[in-house]
């Protein structure tokens, strides 16, 4: 699948695991770009699962509620704080870490994937439906050319698909994320091009401003050119194979073993395990399946 054209009422989540020699238990949850209206599944999803996974972090790839009236808040950010909980719910089964996952997004994805890290919920140890147990708070965020603000230098697309023709103030300061902000919010990485005129990078400027105002973790590389997310992603790729280690955070450079500007190949990576972000049963499947098993909510 290049493009899902929109997902009215079904997500699904594809995971993608490393190599059990190879896994560190590092797990991201990828929310994919398309401006709430469909979501680019192989360019976002795919292809950075794939980066992941080569690095030993499992990476699972939601297909979240988009194209209008699907589209509409709350039901992407329900679906991706359902999806976070089913990871740490199933962590033992897909050898991740509960508390070593994040979640990444691309463009409009990066706005779901900043309202999940600005708006979340604790674990209830009381709550009936089980994945309540588990808190929907990443650990981390990484933002690539993320929309952020629904009230400045918006991508109109995508408040369009999410709030719809005419918001109200309320709802327009809920959903910009740089204003939900809080010294809770996970460290979090930006990314974004300056070049990049489809989501202007001052919707980065503005998350980030908000991190430092807060005192929460962040960073922010500013590419002079790179466009919108795959080429600005393929930037920060580039920047971290350069260094002699290409293992994301590491530290010990010459010291760490890994060779420079690249790990095991693709190859020897796992079998894909698609799983509906509703059912509690994983099913086997190829690693890149076409169609994985979905439930309505």
């Amino acid at each position: 699948m290049e493009w899902v054209a929109g997902v009215p009422s079904r997500p699904a989540l594809y995971a993608y695991l490393p190599p059990r020699e190879r896994a560190n238990g590092g797990a991201v949850l990828v929310c994919l770009g398309g401006g709430y209206a469909g979501q680019a599944f192989r360019k976002e999803g795919i292809e950075a699962a794939d980066w992941f996974c080569a690095r030993g972090v499992a990476a699972f790839v939601l297909l979240y509620r988009s194209g209008p009236p699907a589209s509409r808040a709350p039901g992407p950010w329900e679906d991706a704080q359902r999806a976070i909980r089913l990871i740490r719910s199933r962590a033992a089964e897909w050898r991740v870490d509960p508390a070593k996952t994040g979640v990444v997004g691309f463009s409009a994805g990066g706005h779901l994937a900043s309202s999940l890290a600005t708006r979340f919920a604790a674990a209830d140890a009381a709550a009936a439906d089980p994945l309540e147990r588990f808190s929907s708070r990443p650990d981390f965020a990484v933002l690539v050319d993320p929309v952020i603000s629904l009230r400045y230098a918006t991508h109109a697309g995508s408040r369009l698909n999410l709030l719809g023709p005419a918001p109200s103030e309320e709802a327009v300061r809920t959903w910009s994320t740089d204003e939900q902000v809080t010294a809770d919010t996970p460290p979090t990485l930006l990314v974004h091009a300056s070049d990049d005129a489809s989501v202007l990078p001052q919707n980065s400027l503005l998350f980030y401003q908000a991190l430092l105002q807060r005192r929460a973790p962040a960073a922010l590389p500013v590419y002079e050119r790179g466009g919108m997310d795959s080429a600005c992603f393929a930037a920060m790729r580039r920047r971290i194979a350069g260094r002699s280690c290409s293992s994301p955070g590491c530290v010990r450079g010459a010291s760490c073993g890994e060779p420079r500007g690249g790990v095991a190949p693709a190859a020897k990576r796992s079998q894909t395990v698609p799983s509906s972000c509703w059912e509690s049963s994983s099913q086997a499947s190829s690693r890149r399946a076409i169609s994985p098993a979905r439930a309505s909510i």
